[in-house]
């Protein structure tokens, strides 16, 4: 992830319980580091998700994150603010 940390500043790491998923909770999340981030005045935020998560890469691009890079276990995505 180092090629992207001075475009993206922050990275985020999220984890919902299985039994907590498809409640909205990870969207929250998400709205709302972007909206702390804006106010700091952080440019871009990124992640990872495994290769084999379809569900999360599904939600992460949903949510507008685009793939930025990868390895060879996983793919990385980032968001500009």
């Amino acid at each position: 992830m180092r090629p992207y940390a001075e475009e993206y500043l922050a990275h985020l790491h999220i984890d919902i319980d299985s039994d907590y998923r498809g409640k909205g909770l990870g969207r929250k999340l998400i709205e709302a580091l972007k909206e702390q981030l804006k106010k700091e005045n952080v440019k871009g935020f990124m992640l990872c998700a495994a290769r084999t998560n379809d569900h999360a890469i599904g939600f992460y691009k949903k949510l507008g994150f685009e793939r930025i890079g990868e390895d060879k276990q996983e793919y990385i995505f980032g968001m500009n603010l």
